[in-house]
């Protein structure tokens, strides 16, 4: 009789898995992940430059920059400049939510709702029934004459709001599936509107100071059925200290309230939200600093070997809805970037092709797990599980993984000694797409799709593997430093 596995994790696979929770709880949004990522980077010795200071680029920068606070590029020169071309890893930090629409407020049987978008593809049904926070931006007008307003972080917590489900006793069908009527029923609940008690303590909660200004206004109903009652100017304008004339606009999406945990007979899972694609970004940024670490797994292998070019850390935002943006992968600001620090140190216009030419981005997305209760869904060949290690991802006009790239990503994990597994999907279910292709369309480069296994992606908590956060740790560090991929 086969015993239970209780064998433990590695102190090192516990701490990476501690590491993504932790970068996880600070980034309920892709600002605040861009934050956190900047935040870690410069604890390693990267320092914040703008656009203008790409033309004095030189061997041993370590410098990253910013667009919309959203979406990050971090790079290192080796000796070697840019005559060995560039290794990047790349991945997004935006995922699937609700976002707060413009006059959101709602006044309905007694209660405040709040009007919500779609945010990317989310497994709406998840969101259901637990408490919601909210975070994002707000743009704050500048009394300064430099500019003319500033764009702050904010997290209203602790703000909650909840979406309940319709009882059962009203739809005895609902387990056999309910259809979402996005613009009728996705519209969470903020408060009360007539029960003082209630109202002041949830208001109380984010430190209303003006809970009966805001109680006595005058609910005036506009056409599309919100209320002139500026609820988030308010509560922005009390988080942030400021009048609330100086809150110009904001953008806010929801995020799961209860915290990340470890789950398992071992705990060897791990239950979170935004999993797709932090799952993927924080190995990255972790990998990242750690092929400039001098006590890293793998500073000694190579020696004078070692890959001395050039090491991009690429996180981009809105993949979830297409990429299309300035903070997108479809811009070309990681190509401006690339072409400019290359010019800065000393290359000619008629060079960058052949830069490219030696150049490889890992677009680091995550994939599919085999689910246990739904195996019909994988396809019959290609099954990855979790913790098994980082999936090589291949799909015929989704991805842009080629046994050119292939080939490249297998060497780094056989030279990590990290186990890999191969993803296609059911040739009769075509899948989704991510940010490689879109970068190699305007960036003619070597591109290979790969990503960690998870289960229920795009739902408001994701499950996946703690060890397997570590290998692709392990595999992104390896690939900066691999003199050949």
């Amino acid at each position: 009789m086969s015993k239970l596995n209780r064998q433990p994790l590695s102190q090192e696979a516990r701490q990476m898995g501690q590491n993504m929770l932790d970068f996880i709880k600070q980034s309920p949004a892709s600002w605040q992940a861009c934050h956190t990522a900047s935040k870690l980077l410069e604890s390693a010795g990267f320092e914040k430059v703008t656009g203008n200071d790409l033309a004095n680029s030189k061997p041993g920068d370590k410098r990253y920059i910013t667009i919309n606070g959203s979406s990050l590029i971090a790079w290192s020169v080796g000796k070697s400049g840019y005559k060995k071309g560039a290794r990047i890893w790349g991945s997004h930090l935006d995922s699937p939510a609700l976002q707060i629409k413009p006059n959101s407020l709602i006044e309905r049987e007694g209660i405040y709702i709040v009007n919500c978008a779609v945010y990317g593809g989310a497994l709406l049904s998840t969101f259901f029934d637990r408490p919601l926070g909210l975070a994002g931006v707000a743009t704050i007008r500048s009394h300064s004459k430099d500019k003319a307003f500033e764009q702050v972080m904010v997290d209203l917590a602790p703000l909650k709001i909840v979406l309940p489900n319709l009882a059962i006793h009203f739809n005895r069908a609902a387990n056999d599936g309910v259809k979402i009527e996005k613009q009728k029923v996705l519209l969470p609940i903020l408060g009360l509107v007539r029960n003082e008690n209630v109202v002041t303590d949830a208001y109380s909660a984010c430190h209303a100071k003006n809970f009966n200004e805001i109680k006595e206004h005058d609910l005036h109903t506009v056409d599309n059925g919100g209320i002139t009652l500026k609820v988030f100017e308010q509560l922005i304008s009390e988080k942030l200290d400021c009048p609330i004339e100086d809150v110009i606009d904001y953008d806010l999406r929801t995020y799961v309230c209860e915290p990340p945990c470890f789950v398992g007979l071992n705990d060897e899972l791990m239950s979170t939200q935004r999993l797709d694609d932090l799952g993927m970004s924080i190995p990255g940024v972790y990998g990242f600093m750690a092929a400039h670490g001098q006590t890293s797994k793998f500073e000694n292998t190579f020696g004078d070997e070692e890959y001395d070019g050039i090491k991009i850390l690429y996180l981009a935002d809105n993949e979830e809805i297409g990429s299309n943006t300035k903070q997108g992968a479809a811009t070309i600001w990681l190509r401006q970037t690339l072409e400019a620090i290359c010019l800065g140190l000393g290359m000619k216009d008629v060079d960058f092709p052949g830069v490219l030419e030696k150049s490889i981005i890992i677009s680091a997305d995550v994939a599919h797990a085999v689910h246990p209760n739904y195996a019909e869904y994988s396809d019959q060949s290609t099954r990855p599980r979790l913790n098994e290690g980082p999936v090589l991802k291949i799909n015929v006009g989704k991805y842009s993984t080629d046994a050119a790239s292939a080939a490249s990503f297998r060497l780094v994990c056989e030279a990590a000694g990290v186990p890999m597994q191969t993803f296609m999907n059911r040739t009769d279910l075509p899948g989704g797409t991510t940010i490689g292709p879109i970068t190699t369309a305007y960036l003619p480069i070597s591109n290979v799709d790969i990503g960690n296994p998870i289960l229920a992606m795009h739902s408001a908590r994701e499950l996946a593997g703690v060890l397997d956060s570590y290998y692709a740790k392990l595999a992104c560090e390896m690939f900066y430093r691999k003199p050949l991929v």
